[in-house]
């Protein structure tokens, strides 16, 4: 498995970030992600044309409604379904058909998929866009990351390779308290998405990117 560096235009990319599956895995290594940061990454690489972001919500929390109008009018598009209650008392929201589709139809009009997430279920849909020509791009934290959806994409964003670029330092910016019922939207997004319309300007984060696999020609 040899290194690759991303240095490189991606074009037209789509990120979909799983904000539940996200929030857990750095939550589960004591972090809190700066998503302003995360998404001046995607930024270098080419233009982001479209980035959703899901995420499950309870009706009842004022305070992460504000959060998500805050985000809705800072240039992402929000894709919320409310939280159910299991017999365990757990509070849920699975958005993984809403995440697929969004890929399938946003692909027509992209060059490259970016999905935050570590959900193995991905995989089928990762496998059929990369067949139809699409490069796609893996982020997440390996350890929370499903070998089967690694194997499934071009290349391997290892957000713990970069922690310095990607946590959230102590500032008084907005950030909401979200009970934990809702903690699956527990950070603001800028909108740095707004410059995301620039030229394609090389870094060189080699050491977080891993190839996954030499993309296969197609023709449709």
């Amino acid at each position: 498995m040899g290194s690759s560096s991303l240095n490189r235009d991606y074009g037209k990319i789509g990120v979909f970030i799983d904000g539940n599956n996200l929030f857990h895995a750095a939550r589960s290594i004591g972090i809190e992600i700066d998503y302003t940061k995360l998404l001046k990454n995607f930024n270098r690489y080419g233009i982001i044309l479209r980035a959703f972001f899901y995420t499950g919500v309870d009706e009842n929390a004022s305070k992460q409604q504000g959060f998500l109008l805050w985000m809705k009018r800072n240039g992402y598009k929000v894709i919320q379904k409310e939280l159910k209650i299991y017999p365990d008392g757990s509070k849920r929201a699975n958005l993984d058909v809403e995440i697929t589709v969004d890929m399938l139809n946003l692909s027509q009009y992209v060059d490259t998929i970016v999905l935050v997430s570590g959900d193995e279920g991905f995989a089928y849909a990762l496998n059929y866009l990369s067949e139809r020509g699409k490069q796609i791009i893996l982020t997440g934290f390996r350890a929370n990351t499903s070998p089967a959806l690694m194997d499934s994409t071009d290349d391997f964003f290892d957000l713990e390779s970069s922690l310095s670029e990607i946590v959230k330092k102590s500032s008084n910016n907005f950030s909401p308290e979200i009970s934990s019922s809702s903690a699956s939207s527990a950070e603001i997004i800028n909108s740095e998405f707004q410059q995301s319309r620039r030229s394609f300007e090389p870094s060189s984060p080699s050491s977080r990117i891993i190839k996954r696999k030499e993309k296969r020609d197609f023709i449709e």
